[in-house]
């Protein structure tokens, strides 16, 4: 029978691990070995003091069993050869006559189960981000493609009741401005609708600093009128494998909307850089405007047509559009702001 267990134990595609008190190790199996040591890079053998790349977590956990006597259950994440890899880890007491001898250690690889677990959060994520877009598309509709409707059947009721030339044209000219308001709408909302329909556009290699360059030149007399100061560098990440027209679309709103909200009585002053953290790149703006506050307006700063600032020309679509852009692009914005002190927008980005 002990020569059969043994058999089993080393032919499970389950990896198990024997430890005296000390973390000294007794015993493995080879699906412990090369499943879960190797790609770790734990060189194991008999007798070594076990320590993997968790130390100190791991300790923990164990003593928590050799303290309680009862086992526990976790589950661990590693980069294995570029790929994440998921393993459950059981521990148990190794008793006799309840006089604890050491731990008794398995590990199951529960990447596939992970992996779909993912899969399935992400798709729910979608879908309740596609019902708020439906939720906003169904606010636009109700909200700003009645105003001007409404106001053109008012304008052609006024024009049945003309009784001369000039309440006729009065009546033609606000037909005319509220017919362009609405058109208005329907442009921002086909522009809106083609972002997510583009996402198919070939992935190509953009240089960031390519892309400040042609938008500098694109608004130069914006930025000789105001004296607008842009500094950049992008020393730690200086390009991205990405759709080209998102990223300047992304850089474009954010730099003409730091120029909009500037001070009055300061010349507009643009920063911005790339850093890298881990798989991702970031991306920083941030300007000396007048601020948000972001208490009162943080939950609609990225609202379609939400404006907080009626003394600046605008519509309340720009950053609309660059949540749009960044979510399209698996990417995430966040802001820091504080009145009278500028802003600071930071773009997260998948890395090629």
């Amino acid at each position: 029978m002990k020569m059969n267990l043994q058999a089993a134990i080393e032919n499970t595609a389950i990896g198990h691990l024997l430890l005296d008190p000390k973390f000294n190790v007794l015993c493995f199996n080879k699906a412990f070995l090369n499943d879960y040591a190797f790609p770790l890079g734990l060189n194991m053998k008999e007798g070594m003091l076990f320590l993997d790349k968790k130390q100190e977590f791991t300790l923990n956990n164990y003593k928590i069993v050799r303290d309680s006597k009862k086992t526990i259950s976790y589950d661990e994440k590693y980069d294995k050869d570029g790929k994440i890899c998921h393993f459950n880890i059981i521990v148990s007491p190794v008793l006799e006559k309840d006089n604890f001898m050491g731990y008794s250690v398995s590990v199951i690889d529960i990447t596939e189960r992970k992996q779909q677990e993912i899969a399935r959060q992400n798709m729910i994520l979608d879908l309740s981000q596609r019902n708020r877009d439906l939720e906003q598309f169904a606010y636009i509709v109700s909200h700003n493609l009645r105003s001007p409707l409404s106001t053109i059947l008012g304008f052609l009721n006024l024009l049945e009741i003309a009784k001369n030339k000039k309440d006729r044209d009065d009546s033609l000219l606000g037909l005319k401005r509220s017919a362009k308001n609405l058109d208005n709408v329907l442009i921002d909302l086909n522009e809106l609708l083609q972002i997510k329909k583009t996402i198919a556009e070939q992935k190509i290699s953009v240089v960031f600093e390519d892309v400040v360059v042609q938008i500098k030149e694109s608004i130069l007399p914006l930025i000789k009128e105001r004296k607008v100061q842009i500094n950049y560098t992008f020393d730690e990440v200086k390009s991205i494998v990405s759709i080209k027209s998102y990223i300047y679309n992304i850089f474009y709103n954010l730099i003409t909307n730091s120029i909009k909200y500037s001070s009055q009585n300061v010349y507009p002053r643009i920063d911005i850089w790339s850093e890298k953290k881990g798989e991702n790149v970031i991306l920083h703006f941030s300007d000396n405007g007048i601020g948000i506050d972001i208490e009162k307006y943080g939950d609609q700063l990225f609202g379609l047509y939400k404006r907080f600032n009626y003394s600046v020309e605008g519509k309340g679509v720009g950053l609309f559009m660059v949540k749009t852009q960044v979510k399209v692009l698996g990417g995430e914005i966040s802001v820091q702001s504080t009145p009278g002190k500028g802003a600071h927008f930071m773009i997260t980005l998948t890395a090629n």
